[in-house]
């Protein structure tokens, strides 16, 4: 199967094992996604370890993707990109997008950051009363 996934906490994870990233994957993208949507993940974390090529129309499926994360407040992050996706994403300008991690697990810490920042700043400020 190309595509596996793993559910944390905090993020659903996709693991595409092919090494050429294509829009054959489309439709095990499309219900992986889905599957995410439903259960209510904002965080999809994409392990793409040994990729080593992607077309343009897998970057329109994660393109889309990312865009109805971003409509719920989410985020999409990815791992594990050889040097030539990432020459790619940078040729297209969306390893400004893209949050890049080297493994799932520094993926998954920056999510737990970014949601303790997060809640932070939307915590209620404590007012003291003086008599």
């Amino acid at each position: 199967m190309p595509i596996t996934y793993a559910e944390t906490e905090k993020a659903f994870i996709l693991y595409i094992n092919e090494t050429e990233l294509t829009d054959e994957l489309h439709f095990d993208l499309d219900h992986a996604f889905a599957r995410s949507f439903r259960k209510d993940y904002r965080h999809i974390i994409l392990d793409l370890t040994g990729a080593e090529t992607m077309n343009s129309m897998f970057i329109s499926i994660l393109m889309n993707t990312f865009i109805q994360l971003r409509e719920i407040d989410g985020d999409m992050t990815l791992v594990g990109v050889s040097e030539n996706v990432h020459r790619l994403l940078r040729i297209v300008r969306l390893h400004t997008v893209f949050k890049i991690h080297e493994s799932v697990d520094e993926a998954i810490a920056g999510i737990a950051k970014e949601d303790e920042e997060q809640f932070q700043t939307a915590a209620p400020a404590t007012v003291m009363a003086h008599s």
